[in-house]
């Protein structure tokens, strides 16, 4: 089919051509058609790619679309979820790119333009509702308090004030921006300690030596005051540690004895055991040490040497028994008494036992061959 335009154009070549002689071409109306409408007749093949079928002719295709020619109608992009990346009918359309995710806001896409996935910035902007049709927010401005710190914002969360943990962690410079840091050891027995707190760290007081002991091995209970220096005579007082109260020890009984009253003061140890022919004290005692008695108050007192009438070693034969007060049992010394020339004797050579009476005076028909002595009997 042709339309009136070609005709007036082909006419129009015709005029121009008057007078031409016989060299004058003659137009092909067809031709003239082609080279001036884009509108064409559809010929048997139908039309030319870019350009689709509108009635019986074909006409070109707009941006957006598809048109591979021949009989085929034209394609929207959209429609087939693509878009024209070159302005090019005549081409394919591309697919569009999947739908934007979480932390992304999306821009439509149109037949000329892809989908646009614009992601939110970390600790800017955040995406708030978890849907890309809307645009993301602006992160939290909050200033977090001590004893927390901020954990940044990502595309998909808001920033976050997080308390540190208590027991486990703290805040040990009071800025929100750097982490918590984890809190000392436990305290060791004979300490105390001071909980921490999410703004504090553990502390451990030692208990003051002397004054004050961790009673219970557990520093989470406080010190308490040692006791008051009060120990007895014959016990001497063993210092209080940072984990043990002031001790009252007995002097060893039989083997030290307090030579002072003086609690303070370590027990010293007895003299030696008594000699034969002696009689000891065979109660033990803490206070006083071993004493030796002289008749007729020559001397009193523990042995010294050989000076104080002893020789080698060994004890005058002057010695008698002293009988100590039973109210000095708990206190007094082991006594060491040389038995009395004449009325008692060691019958045993044990000192621990009583001296015992020397047999009475010999009858008359009878003759006295020895007398008595603290070792031996009257023969």
């Amino acid at each position: 089919m042709r339309n009136g335009w070609g005709w007036a154009l082909a006419l129009g070549v015709a005029l121009s051509c008057l007078g031409c002689g016989d060299e004058t071409a003659v137009v092909d109306d067809a031709s003239v058609m082609d080279d001036a409408s884009t509108v064409t007749d559809a010929g048997s093949e139908g039309c030319a790619a870019g350009s689709a079928m509108d009635g019986d002719a074909c006409a070109p295709c707009e941006a957006g679309t598809h048109c591979p020619g021949g009989l085929e109608p034209a394609l929207l992009c959209a429609s087939a979820m693509a878009w024209d990346d070159d302005l090019d009918p005549a081409t394919a359309c591309v697919p569009l790119t999947p739908e934007c995710g979480s932390g992304a806001f999306e821009t439509e896409p149109t037949a000329t333009s892809d989908r646009v996935c614009t992601l939110c910035v970390a600790d800017v902007t955040w995406d708030h509702d978890a849907s890309a049709a809307t645009a993301c927010v602006a992160v939290s401005t909050e200033v977090c308090a001590v004893g927390s710190f901020r954990v940044p914002g990502t595309p998909v969360s808001d920033r976050q004030c997080v308390a540190c943990a208590l027991g486990a962690t703290w805040d040990h410079d009071a800025d929100p921006l750097t982490a918590c840091a984890p809190v000392s050891a436990p305290c060791a027995a004979g300490t105390f300690e001071v909980p921490p707190t999410t703004t504090s760290d553990r502390t451990c007081t030692p208990c003051v030596l002397g004054v004050t002991f961790d009673h219970d091995q557990s520093a989470l209970t406080a010190c308490v005051p040692v006791g008051a220096p009060s120990c007895a005579p014959g016990t001497f007082d063993t210092p209080a540690t940072a984990t043990s109260d002031r001790l009252c020890v007995s002097c060893v009984l039989g083997t030290t004895w307090d030579d002072d009253g003086n609690s303070a003061t370590a027990c010293q140890p007895l003299s030696p055991a008594c000699a034969g022919g002696h009689a000891g004290d065979a109660a033990h005692h803490h206070q006083r040490p071993r004493v030796h008695v002289m008749r007729g108050g020559l001397h009193v007192g523990p042995r010294r040497n050989a000076n104080d009438g002893m020789r080698g070693g060994q004890h005058s034969r002057l010695w008698f028994r002293l009988v100590r007060h039973a109210g000095h049992h708990h206190h007094g010394p082991q006594v060491c008494a040389l038995c009395t020339a004449g009325s008692t004797w060691d019958h045993d050579g044990f000192p621990g036992t009583a001296c015992a009476p020397v047999s009475p005076p010999c009858a008359v028909e009878r003759t006295t061959t020895a007398a008595p002595t603290p070792t031996s009997d009257r023969v």
